[in-house]
């Protein structure tokens, strides 16, 4: 795993690879767990891997987003610009025009706010989990490898979660979180369809108006239970948005929307762990009102 590419390295490779953008300036953009992303020129984003799963998520994005972005209803952009190892760093990296818009955890958003984002957001999944399995195969989309609704797994792994948030005084106890846990290691949904597979609220943009204006980080998709994008339905709405996502998107049976919790849970419990680590308190609060949204849906 690579650290970080400091800026003097992103803005070589940039340079000598793509001499179209030069003179170079970048600006840094983000730091994931897959990937470091720079700001170039104010108009690119480039996003270089820190460890092989993000040339591989990479990949992906390669494989799929040109042939998924323009049917998809909110805007998406595949990448364009491709870089090639160098100068000591040892995998490809990729350029992607720069949409404009904050990522949404940063908004504070009241909910009413959120609620108006509710309709947008399930036309946008109903789009993608209708892409066609034997074209999303076709182009390469792979299973879920992460095995993000193995309970044998995943259940032991969000008790911890929660149990470490209670221990470091984040959550008053474990009680209010039982249920969820439980009702999604007994859920039985097998849907399977076309998805994002990382749709939380550092993975979609506002624009001013508190529109979205871009979903992004499409590294993790793949072919996998729709459940992994509900979750952020349930993190992200209240429940009266809950209400109106489910009524737009159209059937989603229990068993789905029960693993949603599930997952909504565990990856806002793993985002709630990082904010404090990192002491972002825009994301931490973020969090915090997920959680609640999530015992409320």
């Amino acid at each position: 795993m690579i650290d970080d590419i400091d800026q003097e390295t992103a803005v070589s490779l940039i340079a000598s690879q793509f001499p179209q953008l030069r003179p170079v300036v970048a600006e840094p953009l983000g730091v994931g767990w897959d990937n470091v992303v720079w700001k170039i020129n104010g108009r690119f984003a480039f996003r270089f891997p820190r460890r092989p799963v993000g040339v591989d998520c990479l990949q992906t994005e390669l494989a799929l987003l040109p042939t998924l972005a323009p049917l998809l209803p909110l805007p998406v952009v595949a990448p364009t610009l491709l870089g090639q190892p160098g100068e000591g760093y040892p995998w490809p990296f990729a350029g992607y025009a720069l949409l404009p818009g904050r990522m949404a955890y940063t908004a504070r958003l009241t909910e009413a706010a959120r609620n108006e984002l509710a309709v947008p957001l399930a036309r946008f999944l109903q789009t993608l989990h209708a892409f066609p399995l034997v074209q999303a195969q076709a182009l390469g989309a792979p299973p879920d490898k992460l095995g993000r609704f193995e309970m044998a797994t995943r259940v032991p792994q969000l008790q911890q979660l929660l149990q470490e948030l209670v221990a470091r005084g984040v959550l008053p106890s474990l009680k209010p979180w039982l249920g969820v846990v439980q009702r999604g290691k007994t859920a039985v949904s097998t849907q399977q369809t076309l998805v994002h597979g990382d749709l939380n609220t550092r993975n979609f943009l506002l624009d001013g108006a508190g529109q979205i204006s871009g979903v992004i980080d499409w590294g993790d998709l793949h072919i996998g239970n729709p459940a992994a994008d509900f979750a952020l339905a349930c993190s992200f709405l209240p429940p009266a948005g809950q209400a109106i996502f489910r009524q737009t998107y159209g059937a989603i049976d229990d068993g789905t929307w029960r693993l949603a919790q599930f997952r909504g849970l565990h990856l806002t419990a793993v985002l709630l762990g990082d904010a404090i680590t990192a002491g972002d308190a825009a994301l931490e609060q973020e969090c915090r009102v997920g959680l609640q949204h999530i015992l409320g849906g």
